[in-house]
């Protein structure tokens, strides 16, 4: 344990780093998350549009998507580097196990280089959707080898060492694990009512009239589209045949307001010029499935916490322990087992203090 001997977070928090880079995530996600919920115009904001972390930094945020793609691909670089540098037997399951986490942490630089992004008619379509499968690939296997891995094998090891592991060791990450599956479970059910809309409409709309009346759409126009609503698959057109234009509708969840000139400052209005304080009056987006989406993104960040939480707690210490685990071994066996953290001393122990080829 480390901060002073106070025993608040496990030692391979501070020797892999990876504390550092909880530390970013959760400052960078709070204060912008937060952000944007208490702005004048939360829907106006990127949180109006998008109920992923990835749809936001993709399609609005462009930093955001830089910011992810540092902090993602340290991630995967501490992690190759520290699993990598672990001594282990050349057991089968032992380069099985290694090479699986190894393959999770390398995995997650798809989710960092790949992201989530819409055309112009709001689809993941063509080069998009490859860029989205990718990413979507990043996302599921790196969290499902990370933490699967080590989470199993721990479990298989309790099994076989239930004289040696104390129930409350297999009980702590269990309720870890049940957690992170709840949350995720409840981002996939909830993150279904709502889609992600990054088109900004509204800032096309140049009068007040058509800002606060849209969509304004003609009789026929309109008799189609709820005709759509009702039938998501397709509707019959004059002549009887099936018209399957309506599988490509996404209907819009937002209304456009005017906003005028007076929420400039009197100072700004005074030294700005004209032409600037006329472009201050335009269409904004105003109401938006705000509670949806916030719940969305918060979800998804949960998720991403609790995995790589794990992993720096119980995942990099599960994987050393597991590995320098001797031969043999079964209910009451007393066999010491290697437990190092810094590689060059478990180099040196496992050369000239330990020898598991004695009898």
């Amino acid at each position: 344990m480390f901060l002073g001997g106070v025993g608040l977070l496990p030692l391979d928090c501070g020797h892999s780093g990876l504390l550092t880079v909880i530390v970013i995530l959760i400052l960078a996600f709070v204060v912008t998350f937060y952000a944007s919920l208490t702005s004048l115009q939360p829907c106006n904001s990127a949180l109006g549009e998008c109920r992923t972390i990835s749809c936001v930094c993709g399609n609005e945020i462009p930093q955001g998507y830089v910011f992810m793609f540092c902090s993602l691909s340290i991630t995967s670089l501490i992690l190759v580097q520290r699993v990598s540098r672990f001594p282990h037997h050349n057991r089968p399951q032992h380069r099985t196990f290694k090479s699986l986490f190894l393959l999770g942490a390398l995995l997650l630089t798809c989710t960092a280089v790949f992201p989530e992004m819409y055309d112009d008619d709001g689809r993941t379509s063509g080069a998009f959707g490859l860029l989205y499968s990718l990413h979507l690939l990043g996302v599921f296997g790196s969290a499902g080898l990370t933490v699967g891995v080590p989470a199993a094998w721990f479990v298989n090891h309790w099994r076989t060492h239930r004289a040696d592991v104390p129930m409350r060791s297999l009980l702590a990450r269990v309720v870890y694990i049940v957690a992170q599956f709840a949350f995720g479970i409840a981002f996939m059910v909830t993150s279904g009512s709502v889609h992600d809309q990054t088109n900004h409409y509204c800032s096309y709309l140049q009068t007040e009239a058509e800002c606060n009346g849209y969509p304004l759409l003609s009789a026929d126009q309109c008799d189609t589209l709820l005709g759509c609503i009702h039938d998501h698959t397709s509707t019959r057109v004059g002549n009887g045949s099936v018209d399957a234009s309506c599988d490509l509708l996404i209907q819009p969840n937002f209304k456009c307001h005017w906003r005028q000139e007076q929420d400039l400052t009197p100072w700004t209005l005074l030294l700005a010029p004209s032409g600037f304080v006329d472009q201050a009056a335009n269409c904004i987006k105003k109401d938006c499935p705000l509670f949806a989406y916030a719940r969305g993104v918060s979800l998804e960040f949960a998720v991403l916490l609790l995995t790589l939480c794990y992993v720096t707690s119980f995942g990099l210490h599960d994987v050393q322990r597991l590995l320098d685990r001797p031969r043999g071994g079964g209910p009451g066996d007393s066999t010491p087992i290697l437990s190092v953290t810094d590689p060059l001393r478990a180099d040196a122990i496992s050369k000239s203090e330990v020898s598991f080829d004695q009898p």
